[in-house]
């Protein structure tokens, strides 16, 4: 009968998935699970319409489907149907209380919302199913230092890189603590890591851009220096060359 799966190429997957659906002889769960296949794809494509018809067909066929629940959760807040979203989250962790990825776009919910202590309850939730996850460690350790509980913070910014060494997330949260702390040269060291890391990272310079503590003023006029250091050293041009 064939088979649809995500990793086998977006056309691979989009004709498999439309194949089986249109022979209409999958049982009900398995059909739910070609339709939320099938909605990842137009996801990765940023097909948001395709994508919801596509999760609300799954979950239709199959209540019990975690993951299409979760994934429209996350649509939903994404447009900011918040009450949508927190239905389908609540609703995937009724279905298996143990789904971390639930747990932790729950608390991506309330941190948008402005309900710090909930955000921090549920990534603590997922955390405790999945030790592991560096983005929830990072959105944790980012709402901990909203609510000034900056030593909680730098722990979470810390396993995070225990993890992952490289997370851009993890080096700007502990860049940002030190700071705070006003700890220059440690913070400046952060900043100047993660820029080595990924110069093209958004996030970085959109905190250096706003932000008027001395360690990052510190870091921001680092950065024009090894700018400025950077056009003197390249080869000049004749006004014939192009730019």
């Amino acid at each position: 009968m064939g088979f649809c799966r995500a990793g086998m190429g977006a056309e691979a997957t989009l004709r498999a998935c439309g194949d089986l659906i249109a022979r209409g002889q999958l049982k009900p769960a398995a059909l739910s699970n070609a339709y939320y296949v099938r909605a990842s794809v137009w996801r990765g494509r940023n097909d948001a319409e395709r994508q919801l018809a596509d999760l609300n067909e799954s979950v239709r066929l199959d209540r019990s489907n975690a993951q299409a629940l979760v994934a429209r959760g996350v649509l939903m807040r994404e447009r900011k149907s918040y009450d949508l979203a927190q239905r389908d989250l609540d609703a995937a962790i009724a279905v298996d209380p143990r789904n971390a990825p639930a747990f932790f776009e729950r608390a991506n919910l309330k941190r948008e919302q402005g309900d710090r202590d909930g955000a921090v309850d549920d990534y603590s939730q997922s955390l405790k199913i999945d030790p592991n996850q560096v983005p929830a460690l990072n959105n944790r350790g980012y709402v901990r230092r909203d609510r000034k509980e900056l030593a909680l913070a730098l722990d979470d910014f810390q396993e995070a890189l225990r993890i992952s060494p490289n997370s851009p997330n993890g080096h700007l949260g502990r860049g940002m603590i030190l700071a705070d702390r006003g700890d220059l040269t440690g913070a400046i060291a952060e900043f100047t890591t993660l820029i080595g890391i990924n110069p093209r990272w958004t996030p970085i310079f959109s905190v250096l851009s706003r932000g008027a503590n001395p360690a990052i003023m510190r870091v921001r006029s680092l950065i024009l220096m090894q700018q400025l250091q950077s056009i003197r050293r390249a080869p000049s041009r004749s006004f014939s060359e192009p730019f």
